[in-house]
């Protein structure tokens, strides 16, 4: 979601806490081994709308590469799928019953195209085949991409997204009328009422809600409303901060006390956003823009919004699917889905990587002590990966969406700090997930759990920029540019960065005790030397 901070009470605050933007956007004060995927298998299940056994709708053939370069030397592995720790797993054993849908294999959902009373001119036939287009189209389709094919890009072919799209639900109710069944708990803006409602009408048509819980956990996986009215309508009397239509992804906290049911699933999961977000991008050259959509299911699958929403920093430069909407997901947010597995440095080494878009490389970097113990992304670590122009940056690297600015247009490495811990109930930290476990870092300073050392921000994950400005650190507007990325020639220490971390050190007390030296980074590949100091 994008641009907006939404109103949330004490209690829904908590939940705000585990998924970011998921959440409303009401106050901002700023307008490898995956080719044999280990987790939950899904294969009984039957497909619905289009059949995901056939992915000829997607115009692409890509997988992870998952062998070794030839030329790379040293101390170093490759990481196995991380089976038990992925985003999906952490849904299922959250502490605030944040369920996510799938995040490999197959996935089916259920969108539900919701007339708002006095906007009914928008509830056509022609607009729901747009919003058919916009979730399970091809590139061709919407000009960029669908929310069924950025992911199956995205994830090097590991998540295929199907589903349906029902006729037009009408819901009978003015957006003022939608607002005033707002629940005063959980601060949903009244779309729990509308969910719950246009499910109902759903299983009246002859949908069955079994075929939407792929997973098998008594949880509808997600139900994706999309309203006739244009964002951020006009309510009487409703502040612009209390204003629910705008885009989001909450779950349905009024079943709270409910039993989850295999033979007759129920609400959870769910996300919420109008018709016309379909014409933000469309001046750069897209005919039908997911931007926001495809934001918002990252959400549904688990990623927390990665921008701060106190406005006080920019910790990933904006140049991210989960910041402003544009490009690819970045290195950490695909290993803890399990899409990719990384290379992890253990002593001195070379290794070449090729383009993240296309290959899914990538490099984690910590404390020789502790690489032993990575085996997921729920860890602390530098992460690196190969940035090019290309794939799914591509539209974005050519067109300036939303007035976000064109993203980066030249190859480069880029370098984040990730601080994916979790902590359990007794707010102790846990090594990956257990039993009622959530981050306890976000890049929203308010929300981190961890007070942890505040001579510096301790952020889920932030970008270490190659010309050193802390520009990040400070404005929240900050965006990256080609000097952000390492280029050939370059370099990296801890101490030669000592302002992008406390006392030289991670968050959790360790050294990162190498000096990296950039060989040569192209379009093609970038060869990258690690080197023990001190």
């Amino acid at each position: 979601m994008k641009g907006k901070f939404y109103f949330i009470p004490a209690v829904a605050i908590i939940a705000m806490l585990v998924s970011g933007c998921s959440i409303y956007r009401f106050g901002d004060s700023s307008s490898n081994t995956s080719d044999t995927n280990s987790g939950t298998d899904y294969s009984d299940n039957s497909s619905v709308g289009q059949d995901s056994s056939d992915d000829s709708s997607i115009d692409i053939s890509i997988s992870i590469d998952s062998s070794d370069n030839s030329e790379n030397s040293g101390n170093y592995d490759r990481l196995s799928h991380p089976t038990g720790n992925t985003y999906h797993d952490l849904g299922q054993n959250s502490y605030y019953s944040t369920y996510y849908a799938p995040c490999e294999g197959d996935s089916n959902i259920l969108v539900i195209p919701v007339t708002i009373k006095g906007y009914e001119s928008k509830a056509t036939t022609a607009n729901k085949q747009k919003i058919e287009k916009a979730f399970f189209g091809t590139s061709e389709d919407t000009g960029w991409e669908s929310v069924k094919s950025y992911f199956y890009k995205s994830s090097y072919g590991n998540l295929n997204i199907s589903g349906d799209v029902t006729d037009w639900f009408e819901i009978g109710l003015t957006p003022k009328q939608v607002y005033e069944k707002n629940d005063n708990e959980y601060g949903d803006g009244g779309t729990f009422y509308v969910l719950n409602k246009a499910v109902e009408w759903a299983k009246t048509q002859g949908y069955d809600m079994k075929d939407y819980d792929v997973d098998k956990d008594g949880y509808i996986d997600c139900v994706w409303l999309v309203y006739s009215c244009p964002y951020e309508v006009s309510i009487s009397g409703v502040s612009s901060d209390d204003n629910p239509f705008w885009a989001f992804t909450y779950w349905d906290y009024s079943n709270v006390y409910a039993s989850p049911s295999v033979s007759n699933p129920i609400t959870n999961t769910y996300a919420w956003a109008s018709i016309d977000f379909m014409n933000d991008g469309t001046s750069s050259n897209i005919t039908i823009d997911a931007h926001t959509y495809i934001h918002e299911h990252g959400h549904v699958i688990g990623l927390d919004d990665y921008y701060d929403y106190d406005g006080l920093h920019s910790p990933l430069g904006r140049y991210d699917m989960q910041d402003c909407n544009v490009g690819d997901h970045n290195a950490y947010s695909k290993f803890a889905f399990g899409w990719t597995t990384p290379y992890v440095v253990k002593g001195d080494a070379t290794i070449t990587i090729n383009p993240s878009s296309s290959s899914g490389h990538s490099i984690i970097l910590a404390n020789p002590s502790e690489a032993d113990n990575i085996t997921h992304a729920f860890n602390e670590y530098l992460i690196l990966e190969l940035l090019t122009p290309d794939g799914l940056w591509e539209k974005d690297a050519t067109y300036s969406y939303s007035g976000y600015g064109k993203t980066y247009s030249t190859p480069g490495v880029r370098i984040l700090h990730v601080d994916g811990r979790l902590l359990n109930s007794r707010n102790s930290f846990v090594d990956g997930v257990t039993d009622s476990v959530r981050h306890a870092f976000s890049n929203t300073p308010s929300y981190s759990y961890s007070s942890g050392t505040r001579s510096l921000r301790q952020d889920l994950v932030a970008l270490i920029p190659a010309d050193k400005s802390t520009k990040f650190q400070t404005s929240y507007s900050a965006a990256g540019s080609s000097s952000t990325l390492f280029k050939t020639g370059d370099s990296f220490s801890v101490s030669e960065y000592s302002s992008f971390f406390s006392n030289q050190k991670l968050h959790n007390g360790t050294t990162i005790p190498y000096e990296i030296t950039f060989e040569n980074v192209s379009a093609e590949s970038a060869t990258i030397t690690f080197k023990l100091i001190g």
